[in-house]
């Protein structure tokens, strides 16, 4: 009976092992896979700064744009008013 045990205990124990390599193959892919995810987000997040630095820059930009718009509308009427008195 202890032999029998025994037996299958060794069994049990020789298919862990061979079941190791194809574990290992598996878990070297899910790093390899995460690895380049990671870099695939990290790629993502520059764009996505850059992207918000470029949004910054034509919002300043714009904004300047309106202010000049408004003042250069305000003093053509403002001449519009004088060459009309």
């Amino acid at each position: 009976m202890e032999a029998e045990l025994s037996r299958t205990e060794l069994a049990k124990a020789q298919l862990r092992l061979e079941a190791m390599p194809r574990l290992q193959e598996e878990l070297a892919a899910v790093r390899a896979a995460l690895e380049a995810e990671r870099g695939a987000r990290a790629e993502a997040d520059r764009v996505a700064a850059v992207a918000r630095a470029m949004q910054e820059g034509e919002t300043k930009a714009l904004v300047k744009a309106e202010k000049e718009l408004t003042a250069a509308h305000a003093e053509l009427e403002k001449r519009q008013r004088i060459s009309m008195a």
